[in-house]
């Protein structure tokens, strides 16, 4: 299985040392342990999908679509929108399709699978150590025993070593083993997922122990001819994994997505470039199996670098210069690099630099004598080193390389935690492409998978259609929408509490009073009547303990209710922006109780057009008041009266891989008033989970049920409308059968039949479609599908009740619609009913008077949880600021999950406003 320790002292063939263990130090660079790691995280993805709707900024991993010139949805010349095709339908959704609203013609980024009756042999490819002389046949051989094994590393960690060089290195050792035995493989079609699982349409005559599974493709017939109810999720993955094999060789692959590394192009940075791929998915649809193809772009080094001391020396680290090694070490964390001074090149995986020189680093020889890195390398290999900062490799056992013999690996992607603010807006633009542009890529990427290896594809029965499925939706009626712009539904006409404003960026202290003027106007403008504010003020920040003196003086001393507060665009006291917005949330959402409305301190001197406006809208849904609302008469028809149910939201906040502490944050927001808004929110934090499910949610909803009561004249109310965010269809069964009774048992508290219709609501999936003609009726001619575009037809999936809705209308990019199952719903409505009711609930956001992506009521709940998880890093990052050396962070993390879930989990003042907006 070759040498773990990759070339380290006892294996002979250089490298770096071995440390710790002994003996000489045959290789290239010093292995002991220890050293600073640097920070940064792995993880991300690509970007995409600039959709247009109310949804700001990007959370998490990115979205996709592929690259092309940025610019709005209009229709650009020359490119003409692929011809789509109907198919029969086969086997319909379970809900029936809705009739009300105008048809229109679409196009899919959907592409008709056709299958034929195969069986599939699926082989589990399993490599396993050498055995031991002398032991037993079968039985599995440990590179080293208990007895002799270093006594920092368990049996547990050589296994997890042993299948990760497993999982890295089994395509090639099943290369090797196609070489070898040629006549064995010999018209043998098989498709290889890299790891375990091998798949063949003939039987291998080789020793095999068993072959795992008999899968027979002929139940895809079956089940769209109504012979059999359910289609297995297995031999949709063998098609799935049929495409990934065929088109990994064409394409370089990075996060289960493709690159085409021929698409390569600059921006303006000089760190990054963008490439171009796509993603793809086999689905069931009403018209069979289907490939679901949707662009990416994402970022990959600078090829200009080729030297990591190149790299580095962009972030200024020279000879005695360390500061900014925590800046550097966020972008070359795992990178790859190779060195060429020993007889062959060795590839590692870099963990950061270390503030330590080859000049500081000793370590003895053979004859026990101690010598530098540096004079190791002068002696050894006649190699001057320079005084710069040794890098330190991942692993157990970890090494330390003088930085001008690290060489980069080329074409290496980047997670989103590598690049910086400035790549990623560009990226965002790259990635954003008209819908004719969007489907003309796709069409290549078709055709490409249509034409690539078809003897294989012929062997598995299997052939896809180039063409796009075309299908017909429905543009639902837009509402009438009381509130009209230029004014107000209900402006809080006359605020009487004090308020204040204060800024963290000293540079425009001159300017910060003009500033608080133009608050007051503007707000007058929109009828609300703010008096003069104290104070008004811009304050340096030397450290986060700070933050608390300040609204200490403001909210307590001064008395202020609501705060203006400006965040600095670049780092002060020892805090990033983003840190500093966390501290504001935290004490001012939970110590003080008071509400704040924070803004860029650039928008001091020079404020974007309609900044003010936009701005005034949150301002006034915090007060209390109110901006647009959808007219009740929009809601005739449905089956429940308006004052009498409850619209609530459902999100869970998952930390990143990267972050330190894992405790997810779930949140719950229901409406109290008739007019849908008006809110109150439950949070409860937790330990993240697999299945991601909410743990307290009988609590969570007794609190929402508690809050309807208390507004509504001790009425709880008839119906729970529920919207749940953050579920994949591998989940709506744990929902069913684990939330929907919390959700139970918390009615069963009030001693009323409450009706219960829980919806699941999508937003990260990659179904896309567009008008199949131009839409020449606005300013400019687009392909964007109108606001309330519904399609419950051709691409749903016939297992479930479903559709998809645009309820936005995207002037950027291709619109992404959301895609709705209901799982439960007590009263029976119609898909046009449902349809109908997901389509208003969209409406009456304080954040905008415009229609956005997903309902309200669970745009509240990501918001609320999305601040709560601020609250959380907020907790974390002051108690880290006295944290000392050999402190528990889990035993930390758990104190902070007591203190968010005590009974009171933000302040009083404060709780039953919508804080988060």
């Amino acid at each position: 299985m070759g040498d773990f320790n990759r070339g380290g002292y006892g294996g002979g063939r250089g490298g770096g040392y071995g440390g710790g263990r002994g003996g000489g130090s045959r290789g290239g660079g010093y292995g002991g342990g220890g050293g600073y790691g640097g920070g940064g995280g792995y993880g991300g993805g690509g970007y995409g999908d600039r959709t247009g709707g109310d949804r700001g900024g990007y959370r998490g991993s990115g979205r996709g679509r592929g690259g092309g010139p940025p610019g709005s949805s209009f229709v650009p010349q020359n490119v003409e929108m692929p011809k789509p095709i109907r198919h029969q339908t086969l086997v319909a959704c379970e809900n029936n399709a809705g009739r009300e609203g105008k048809p229109v013609d679409l196009i899919s980024n959907y592409f008709k699978l056709s299958t034929s009756d195969k069986v599939v042999l699926h082989y589990n490819f399993d490599i396993s150590r050498v055995p031991r002389e002398g032991a037993k046949t079968g039985e599995k051989s440990s590179p080293r025993s208990r007895s002799n094994s270093s006594s920092s590393e368990s049996m547990d960690e050589i296994d997890a070593r042993l299948e990760r060089f497993i999982k890295k290195f089994s395509p090639v050792v099943l290369e090797k083993l196609i070489v070898m035995k040629p006549e064995t493989f010999k018209d043998i079609p098989y498709c290889y997922d890299g790891y375990k699982n091998l798949y063949t349409t003939k039987m291998i005559d080789f020793k095999v122990r068993q072959i795992s599974q008999r899968i027979s493709l002929k139940e895809v017939e079956d089940y769209y001819k109504k012979v059999q109810p359910d289609l297995s999720e297995k031999v949709v993955s063998i098609y799935e994994q049929l495409i990934r094999f065929i088109m990994g060789k064409q394409y370089s692959t990075f996060q289960r997505k493709f690159y085409d590394m021929t698409t390569i192009q600059s921006g303006k940075s000089d760190l990054a470039q963008f490439v171009n791929g796509y993603t793809s998915g086999v689905r069931m649809t009403e018209v069979g199996l289907a490939v679901n193809l949707h662009l990416k772009t994402t970022c990959i080094l600078h090829t200009n670098f080729t030297k990591l001391s190149d790299l580095t020396a962009r972030f200024g680290i020279r000879p005695r210069s360390f500061s900014q090694l925590g800046e550097v070490n966020r972008m070359i964390r795992h990178l790859k690099f190779f060195t060429k001074h020993t007889k062959r090149e060795l590839t590692y995986s870099i963990d950061g630099l270390i503030s330590k020189t080859p000049r500081d680093i000793k370590f003895k020889q053979r004859d026990g004598a101690e010598i530098t890195i540096q004079q190791y390398f002068q002696n050894e290999y006649k190699i001057p080193i320079e005084d710069l900062p040794l890098v330190k490799t991942t692993g157990k056992q970890a090494r330390f390389l003088p930085l001008e013999l690290c060489f980069l690996q080329p074409n290496q992607f980047l997670s989103n935690s590598k690049i910086g603010s400035q790549i990623q807006n560009e990226l965002l633009l790259k990635s954003t492409n008209t819908p004719n542009v969007y489907f003309s890529k796709l069409d290549g990427y078709a055709k490409k998978i249509a034409t690539t290896d078809t003897e294989l594809q012929k062997e598995f029965g299997m052939e896809l259609n180039p063409n796009p499925i075309g299908l017909q939706g429905r543009v639902l009626p837009t509402p009438r929408q009381v509130g009209e712009r230029g004014s107000l539904f209900r402006p809080v006409r006359q605020y009487s509490h004090k308020w204040a404003v204060v800024c963290f960026d000293q540079s425009q202290n001159n300017r910060i009073k003009d500033f608080a003027n133009q608050i007051i106007g503007k707000a007058r403008a929109c009828e609300i009547n703010l008096k003069d504010p104290h104070p008004v003020v811009c304050i340096a920040l030397n450290s986060p303990g700070d933050i608390n003196n300040i609204f200490y003086n403001i909210a307590v001393k001064a008395q202020a209710k609501f705060i203006f507060v400006g965040i600095p665009q670049r780092s002060t006291g020892g805090m990033t922006p983003s840190q500093i917005y966390g501290l504001v949330k935290y004490h001012c959402d939970q110590l003080y109780g008071v509400v704040t409305q924070c803004f860029k301190s650039d928008y001091i001197s020079e404020a974007p057009r309609g900044y003010f406006e936009n701005f005034l809208l949150k301002v006034n849904g915090k007060l209390g008041g109110l901006n647009a609302v959808v007219d009740s008469n929009a809601l005739r028809g449905l089956p429940f009266q308006m004052e009498k149910c409850m619209m609530v939201g459902l999100d869970v906040n998952h930390p990143a891989e990267t972050e330190a502490l894992s405790t997810s944050v779930s949140a719950a927001v229901g409406s109290v008033d008739p007019l849908y808004s008006e809110y109150v929110a439950s949070i409860r934090a937790q330990k993240k989970d697999k299945d991601e499910m909410i743990k307290k949610l009988n609590e969570m909803i007794f609190d929402l049920l508690n809050g309807f009561h208390k507004s509504n004249n001790s009425q709880f109310p008839d119906n729970l409308i529920i919207f749940r965010d953050g579920v994949s269809e591998g989940q709506f069964e744990k929902v069913i059968k684990t939330e929907i009774p919390l959700i139970q048992a918390a009615i069963n508290k009030t001693g009323k039949k409450i009706k219960i219709t829980l919806i699941v609501v999508q937003k990260h999936h990659n179904t896309r479609f567009a008008l199949t003609e131009a839409n020449t009726s606005g300013r400019k001619p687009t392909y964007n599908v109108p606001s309330g575009t519904v399609v419950d037809n051709t691409i749903v999936e016939p297992l479930y009740k479903m559709f998809y809705l645009n309820s936005h209308f995207s002037a950027l990019g291709t619109s992404k619609p959301s895609k709705y199952v209901i799982l439960r719903d007590d009263l029976n409505m119609s898909a046009d009913q449902i349809q109908k009711l997901c389509f208003l609930a969209c409406y009456n956001s304080i954040r905008t008077r415009n229609v956005i992506a997903i309902p309200t009521a669970v745009r509240y709940a990501d918001l609320c949880a999305y601040r709560s998880k601020i609250h959380v890093e907020s907790q974390r990052m002051m108690v880290d600021t006295v944290m000392q050396e050999g402190d528990n962070k889990e035993e930390i993390e758990a104190k902070i999950i007591e203190k968010l879930n005590s009974v009171v989990q933000v302040n009083v003042n404060v709780r039953n406003r919508l804080y988060y907006c």
